[in-house]
């Protein structure tokens, strides 16, 4: 009897070192998956942050004129006039371009005498969309600038970063621009065609074309390039110009 207790006693013993190791090695790989989960994360946090550094270099480099002055004097004179301007979300031609939907003219040109309302227009549009700081909307107010300050001001706000994120995704290929040290008109609407094939709904909006600089040789071909730009928009884009009517 005192022989099988002894037995008895020695493999109760056994099945608690078994049971031991295997609390600690159940506890080593529960320690060992957290520490992987850390890694992971750490991998995750530093992948995003080198991409929001290449998103940041990339603005940094493409540079852009900030109208918002300009843009908030036109919102300052539009206050108390909240009904000016009402009638385009019921005129034949303008409802369709506001629309959600596919609209046949992608692109509203207004034009018009000088204070005739046409800024206030293009801001009231703004502002129903949700503000200058709205995704999805690329506004340029003219004072002598240039077709290229327009492209880079837009290519600027669709890919500005609120809260982390953009509207729309700057492409690997923007990269390439960058490295080449192209800022040219043409490249930059090259730059707006690659961030319309990501088909989100967006909208283009400049304020007194007629204002721009066409002193350089190539202002021509500069205003050819933008127009082609305009004129072959997806659905999912719209754009307003606002001129006078001499334009």
């Amino acid at each position: 009897m005192a022989r099988c207790s002894g037995r008895s006693a020695q493999a109760f013993g056994e099945q608690n070192r078994i049971a031991d190791e295997t609390t600690v090695n159940d506890k080593q790989a529960q320690e060992i998956q957290q520490l992987r989960s850390k890694l992971d994360r750490l991998h995750e946090q530093q992948a995003r942050d080198l991409v929001l550094k290449k998103h940041g270099d990339f603005l940094s480099w493409l540079g852009h004129i900030d109208t918002r002055a300009v843009a908030n004097a036109k919102l300052k004179a539009r206050t108390g006039l909240e009904q000016n301007g009402t009638w385009i979300y019921d005129d034949p031609i303008t409802k369709p371009w506001l629309s959600q939907g596919p609209a046949e003219r992608p692109v509203l040109w207004l034009t018009a005498d000088p204070r005739f309302g046409k800024s206030c227009l293009a801001v009231r549009i703004i502002q129903d969309l949700g503000g200058l700081d709205s995704q999805g909307v690329a506004w340029f107010f003219c004072t002598r600038s240039s077709v290229q300050e327009i492209l880079q001001t837009w290519i600027h706000h669709l890919l500005a970063l609120r809260d982390g994120k953009s509207q729309l995704e700057m492409p690997e290929s923007f990269g390439d621009f960058q490295v080449n040290g192209d800022r040219s008109v043409a490249a930059s609407c090259d730059m707006l065609r690659h961030l319309m094939a990501q088909k989100k709904p967006t909208l283009l909006i400049v304020d007194g074309l007629n204002e721009c600089r066409v002193e350089s040789g190539d202002a021509e071909e500069d205003f050819r390039c933008l127009f082609a730009l305009l004129a072959n928009l997806p659905v999912e884009w719209r754009a307003q110009v606002v001129s006078r009517t001499s334009t």
